[in-house]
């Protein structure tokens, strides 16, 4: 499988080496709560609580590689309070034997309550150990706390300020504004969402990344996106009078699905629907080296391996463990409503025949090594590759499509909205 670690590298430094690029490419939490949730009277103030330590992803180039789980440093320009006491300015927290340390100023103590809640006049930065160059700046509270067998550290902030840390890593700030305020929309809609979003007993709302949104604090706010949030202030997205779970997405490859069709889950807004404008039209608007967004292809896979893949995946094994490690032939069936994109695929060895779906098969090879669910098969006798378009889960909106719809074809923020999101309605918070 080095094929697949060496375009997935060169398509992180890609991305990486333009941090303007919209990154939203991860399939989110799926079947979490209900299609929408109704607004509580009294919203406002409204907190988001999110998880910015540790990181998991195995590559977020925003974030690095994972952390650390069991340490790290907060620091800043001016002493750090908590609990009306000044603390330091460099504090290095840790977690040793279940059991929350901090240490400041040459002393180290452990902390009883297993949490810290700190606060600074100036933004706060947290040092990542396996992450140098990922330090980024937070405004609002900091709270460390021990988690189930880790460092948490979760920043509590106003929700329009958390969108300022949003909206520059999920949209290119130079587009217009009419495509920063759509993201605007739904991006609050999202958060608010998983803020009213009943998980029981869980400190935080949403983590930092794809998973999520991507939040990096201040860091790299900018008076255009900030301005997109100022411009939609408290607007959010209903249906039936309850917020909705406003999904989005890079690029749809042409045609939007439905949450149904992509993550069994049913709702009357996310139904799918036709991109505006085709892919060369698009392709004309893009530099050629970030062609990839709309269509991409595999290195050549060895069947063999593939299979192994197969015999070892926990929900598909039974199915294929009286495979041989020989010979295989692979047949696609297509999906005529989708592109005639790969619906099922079939794994033939003489009288053996098993078929693998669309959605099975990028879950098997990762969701950041097959970039979107539509893709194709190209066949040769001892490897094969898969080709595709689009650039994330197509569910929702289509981030430049949203570009496209705005920049070539005149359309403001609320018709890009109603055109994903069917039978929706802006409510004020």
């Amino acid at each position: 499988m080095k094929f697949w670690i060496v375009i997935f590298f060169l398509l992180s430094r890609t991305l990486g080496a333009n941090l303007d690029f919209p990154v939203q490419s991860n399939s989110p939490s799926i079947n979490e709560g209900p299609w929408g949730i109704e607004i509580p009277n009294k919203l406002i103030p409204l907190k988001m609580r999110v998880l910015v330590f540790p990181h998991t992803l195995k590559k977020d180039y925003r974030h690095g590689i994972p952390d650390n789980a069991y340490r790290l440093k907060v620091f800043g320009e001016v002493d750090i309070e908590s609990e009306g006491k000044f603390i330091g300015k460099e504090i290095v927290f840790s977690f040793e034997d279940n059991e929350l340390f901090m240490e400041s100023k040459g002393i180290k103590k452990r902390i009883p309550k297993g949490f810290m809640a700190l606060t600074s006049k100036m933004p706060l930065r947290v040092f990542r150990e396996n992450n140098p160059k990922k330090t980024h700046q937070y405004e609002g509270t900091l709270e460390i706390r021990v988690g189930k067998d880790r460092l948490l550290a979760i920043n509590h902030l106003l929700l329009e300020n958390y969108l300022r840390g949003v909206l520059p890593n999920e949209v290119v700030k130079t587009w217009p504004m009419d495509v920063l305020k759509v993201q605007a929309v739904a991006a609050r809609t999202y958060a608010v969402y998983h803020r009213l979003l009943d998980k029981g007993p869980k400190f935080w709302d949403v983590d930092d990344t794809a998973r999520y949104q991507v939040f990096t604090g201040i860091s790299h706010v900018v008076e255009k996106t900030d301005l997109a949030i100022k411009e939609t202030s408290g607007e959010v997205m209903t249906y039936k009078e309850r917020v909705i779970k406003a999904y989005f997405h890079s690029y749809s490859g042409g045609k939007t699905s439905s949450a149904k069709e992509i993550f069994g889950e049913f709702n009357e807004y996310c139904l799918g629907t036709d991109e505006i404008f085709n892919r060369e039209e698009l392709l004309k608007e893009l530099n050629p080296k970030f062609s990839w967004i709309v269509q991409w292809t595999t290195p050549k896979i060895d069947k063999l391996d593939f299979l192994g893949l197969l015999k070892n995946d926990q929900s598909l094994k039974s199915k294929f463990k009286n495979f041989k490690n020989e010979s295989l032939f692979l047949k696609a069936e297509r999906d005529n409503g989708n592109f005639k994109s790969l619906k099922n695929l079939w794994v033939i060895q003489g009288e053996r025949r098993e078929s693998i779906s669309y959605k099975e098969l990028r879950r098997i090879f990762g969701y950041g090594k097959i970039y979107s669910y539509w893709f194709y098969l190209n066949n040769q006798s001892k490897f094969f590759q898969l080709k595709g378009h689009g650039w994330g889960h197509h569910v929702g909106m289509s981030q430049w499509g949203a570009f496209m719809m705005a920049n070539n074809y005149g359309y403001d923020y609320k018709d890009i909205l109603n055109h994903y999101y069917k039978g929706i309605s802006l409510k004020q918070l």
